[in-house]
């Protein structure tokens, strides 16, 4: 309270109307001055409580902000964690992996020394096979040289047993005993030419005979002394070549059927040509023919009934070949052999023997 209000409650002088007066005046200026600061207050409080709004806008915020760091922050430790738990894995199973790297680099070390051990006895092996590879070459080439000598002696033996046959001939005056003896002697070189040709050939087993029949059948035409151009001979051979066991048996129907041929298929000076065929048959097999256009064979005759020693040994040998002879007469004559190349028809000897021409006969 102001102090001239405090002198009239104390019964001091009366104021008079004026000091209410101004002293009212003082009183509102003063609730006036308070009033404006009330107002001045209440807007800085007004800003205080914006203020405070708006740092509790950004305390929400930041207290959002917080909660979302500390969840990043838990979903990293869980993360971390994770990938604590992997890595323990990751070594747990690089532990696992490098035991078994060991035991593998173990395995691979043992297979090592194995085939160490391995390749010593396998060049040991190597060293016995080359070893054995040249004795077997050896003994090869070695039983070459004999097998060659073998045919080289057969062949000078044959041509002995030739010489022996053309100096018993000389003496003989009959007709018949010449003939015999010189069929003869041709089945001897007919043999003694398939021994020459694989002494001089590099394969002691099979005889070419493409280069064996055009031989032979000249031989012959120059044995039975054939004129030059009056009978023709025409060779179709395929470049087959027979094992001896064929070959011999092959050469031997030959030499009959074409000095046959030559003897009763062109009487009185008849002309004509005699035409030699190997070739594949059917089956798998091979076909040996003789045709001339010669005057043929009687109707009815039957070769197995004759007593024509070529006849026989033709069908004998057949046999032997395990084959089967064909024969016709009636525009010249014609036979065809047809036999298997490999198939052995258990044949002990390439020339028949006495008791399989009396079953021919």
């Amino acid at each position: 309270m102001p102090a001239r209000s405090m002198a009239a409650a104390n019964g001091d002088d009366a104021p008079s109307p004026g000091a209410y007066v101004k002293a009212l005046v003082n009183i509102l200026d003063d609730f006036a001055g308070e009033k404006a600061h009330l107002r001045e207050t209440q807007a800085a409080l007004l800003n205080i409580l914006k203020d405070f709004s708006r740092e509790k806008v950004q305390s929400t915020s930041m207290q959002k902000a917080v909660i979302n760091v500390l969840e990043d922050a838990r979903m990293e430790k869980l993360r971390l964690e994770a990938t604590e738990a992997a890595v323990l894995n990751i070594l747990d199973d690089s532990s696992a992996e490098k035991d078994r790297l060991q035991n593998i680099q173990k395995a691979i070390f043992n297979i090592l020394d194995d085939l160490h051990v391995e390749k010593g006895n396998l060049e040991e092996t190597r060293n016995r096979l080359l070893q054995s590879s040249q004795e077997v070459r050896a003994s090869l080439h070695e039983k070459e040289i004999l097998l060659k000598e073998v045919h080289h002696r057969v062949k000078n033996n044959l041509q002995v047993i030739s010489s022996l046959i053309s100096l018993q001939l000389r003496p003989i005056k009959d007709l018949v005993s010449r003939e015999a003896l010189q069929a003869c002697q041709a089945r001897v070189q007919a043999i003694s030419l398939i021994h020459a040709m694989l002494y001089q050939s590099k394969d002691y087993a099979n005889v070419p005979f493409s280069e064996y029949a055009p031989t032979l059948a000249n031989n012959i035409f120059n044995t039975l002394g054939t004129l030059p151009g009056s009978i023709s001979l025409d060779l179709a051979i395929d470049g087959v070549a027979l094992p001896v066991d064929k070959a011999i048996p092959c050469g031997l129907i030959l030499n009959e059927l074409i000095t046959n041929a030559l003897k009763h298929g062109f009487p009185d000076g008849r002309r004509g040509t005699i035409r030699v065929e190997l070739g594949k048959a059917s089956r798998g097999k091979l076909r040996l023919s003789v045709e001339d256009d010669g005057v043929g064979m009687p109707a009815g005759m039957d070769i197995r009934q004759t007593q024509s020693l070529g006849m026989h040994l033709v069908c004998a040998l057949t046999e032997q070949l395990g084959g089967e002879l064909e024969m016709s007469g009636d525009k010249g004559t014609a036979f065809k052999v047809t036999f298997a190349k490999d198939e052995s028809d258990g044949a002990r000897s390439n020339i028949p023997s006495p008791s399989s021409l009396q079953a021919a006969r």
